[in-house]
């Protein structure tokens, strides 16, 4: 119920020690469920406070996930709900570090290759464009080792479509113009039959008064 929640905005858990570092994977899968690009987009984007879940002298895992959980809410706090999807995707999808965190965190297996499968080959050039726009050369450069193989493949798939595109528009032009000299000669037999008829016209009527 509160991953499609879009009312509710704190929920105060501040300082509770009960809270289990299973529940607070739970509370970071809320907000952002990293197992895919289609679960982050569907996560809790309304929820803005937890309130502070850390615990006074907890361990490094629970204050990994208090930190993780912090920097995920910030992202809610945005206005538009598509825009915070989006923002979550460009910042912890797309960057391997933020990724690989949150995977470890979540315990889910992700990698690069598995990331670049979810997306459509034909927008993996916008997507390319994005990483070099918000992580740098660096971060893009680690992107084209994990994806060269479908860029170069959707490279080869829009010249084989080109080429097909352009077969079938010709082939329309040919058809086209072979329609158009089928048309003439149908006009032009219709024509001549036509002055057949109208030549046939006195015969008939002469006929008809020699009967008389």
């Amino acid at each position: 119920a509160l991953q499609t929640n879009t009312s509710l905005k704190k929920m105060n858990v501040y300082n509770n020690e009960q809270i289990t570092l299973e529940g607070m994977k739970l509370l970071l899968k809320l907000v952002n469920d990293i197992s895919s690009i289609k679960a982050t987009l569907q996560s809790n984007h309304t929820l803005i406070d937890f309130g502070d879940v850390s615990i006074e002298g907890g361990d490094c895992l629970r204050n990994d996930l208090s930190d993780h959980i912090t920097h995920v809410l910030a992202f809610n706090q945005k206005v538009d709900r598509l825009v915070c999807g989006e923002g979550k995707v460009i910042a912890l999808h797309l960057q391997s570090k933020a990724l690989a965190d949150m995977c470890r965190l979540q315990r889910v297996e992700q990698n690069n290759a598995a990331l670049y499968g979810q997306i459509n080959p034909l927008c993996l050039p916008e997507v390319l464009a994005l990483i070099k726009r918000f992580h740098g050369q660096t971060e893009l450069y680690l992107s084209l080792r994990s994806s060269i193989m479908t860029l170069l493949s959707t490279v080869d798939r829009e010249r084989c479509l080109q080429q097909r595109l352009s077969y079938h528009m010709a082939m329309i032009q040919e058809h086209s113009a072979s329609a158009e000299e089928l048309r003439a000669e149908i006009a032009t037999i219709a024509r001549a039959k036509g002055q057949v008829e109208r030549d046939q016209e006195p015969s008939t009527k002469k006929r008809r008064l020699v009967d008389e």
